[in-house]
């Protein structure tokens, strides 16, 4: 007993270290720092209605949550702020005496286009600086090859410092790989085998459409990202029940499925013709039935051989009527069970070989890309 509560005070001791250590980890790698400046400078600042000096500042260990910022120069110039601190660096920088803000954007690569208000007004450099009206904004983002950036922002007397890392906008799919008997569509354009192993392909959800020996066609939606290479890969003629399961829900889809159209809707007109004529048989059993039963019915209340004659003639008749009803409702439910007995036959010899293609990427880069592009990432003060 006493070394198992050594044991247990020894693994608490652990934890608490442990939490301990990473607690601290997260705080080393998260700076808190909060970059506060002013054009002009020597605002005073207060945090949380606290002074804690005047611009330009840097603000260090600043405790994630809520934060009332209110930097004022004079009077007549006050910039005030509340957000949420979640503990990375940023950097607040209020423009008085003027009537603008201010944008500096730089993206990787540069030279992209900056659109204002669907007018040019310049590229991005590590160095411009742009003025922009105050007030709602829409700015865009451009450049070849690169999908583009939109942003609809309000800007206040400030400065933003926008840090963009555009995305290309192709992928590649090297398709040298491809059987000689699959026809291949990416996107609407078709691959044969003459075409350039490498293709470039657009980022976004491509379809993908594959037909093997013209007889079993797949149809994928794959999601395509930026800068990666990708290869297909061709499942051929493996087992799967798959049509089977299909066609024993509904006869002759599977097969339909499975590339057989004409066959499929075949089984299912076969079917569903049998299976309607037995619903009508069905129905005309039962109605003789009562009819029959009615007779019969009538025949056992006779009190004289007048009437008993008459409904002996009727019951017998409604018998024979009865009876010709059952044998052709058995021999239509007979058919309708060895129709659908056959399509699962059907199904189960020559549709059980199946075709589909899934997309994977490669690791190994080994096409070549004129520069390096990464996920877009776009903070904004």
């Amino acid at each position: 007993m006493k070394h198992y509560h050594c044991f247990l005070l020894n693994l608490v001791l652990f934890l608490v270290i442990n939490c301990t250590i990473t607690f601290s980890q997260d705080q080393t790698e998260r700076k808190n720092n909060i970059y506060i400046n002013s054009e002009p400078s020597g605002a005073d600042i207060y945090i949380n209605n606290k002074y804690v000096g005047l611009t330009p500042l840097t603000v260090h260990n600043q405790p994630i949550g809520k934060v009332k910022l209110l930097i004022k120069l004079d009077e007549n110039n006050i910039y005030s702020e509340i957000m949420y601190y979640d503990g990375e660096e940023i950097e607040i920088f209020p423009l008085f005496n003027t009537n603008h803000s201010k944008i500096k954007i730089v993206t990787s690569p540069q030279n992209a286009a900056i659109i204002l208000n669907d007018s040019l007004i310049g590229y991005t450099t590590n160095s411009s600086e742009f003025d922009i009206p105050l007030g709602p904004n829409k700015i865009k983002i451009e450049k070849d090859n690169y999908l583009g950036i939109e942003k609809n922002i309000y800007t206040q007397k400030k400065k933003y410092n926008w840090n963009i890392e555009l995305k290309y906008r192709y992928a590649y799919l090297d398709i040298q790989n491809k059987p000689n008997e699959v026809k291949l569509e990416v996107d609407g354009i078709s691959y044969d085998n003459s075409a350039t192993l490498n293709k470039r392909i657009p980022v976004g959800v491509i379809k993908f459409k594959a037909d093997y020996n013209e007889d079993k066609i797949v149809s994928r939606m794959f999601e395509i990202n930026s800068n990666k290479n990708y290869k297909i890969e061709y499942k051929i003629n493996y087992f799967t029940l798959t049509h089977i399961f299909e066609s024993g829900i509904l006869p002759g889809f599977g097969q339909f499925k499975d590339g057989s159209e004409l066959k499929g809707i075949g089984i299912f007109l076969a079917t569903a013709t049998v299976g309607t004529m037995f619903i009508i048989q069905s129905k005309n059993y039962n109605y003789n039935l009562s009819e029959f039963n009615k007779a019969k019915k009538y025949y056992e209340s006779a009190n004289n051989e007048n009437l008993a004659s008459k409904y002996r003639s009727i019951l017998e008749n409604t018998y024979n009527k009865t009876e010709d009803s059952r044998k052709n409702k058995n021999l239509l439910l007979g058919v309708l069970i060895g129709t659908y007995l056959l399509n699962l036959i059907d199904a189960s010899i020559f549709h059980t070989e199946g075709f589909d293609i899934d997309l994977l990427e490669i690791k190994d880069n080994l096409q070549e890309f004129n520069s390096t592009f990464i996920n877009i990432n776009v903070p904004i003060n």
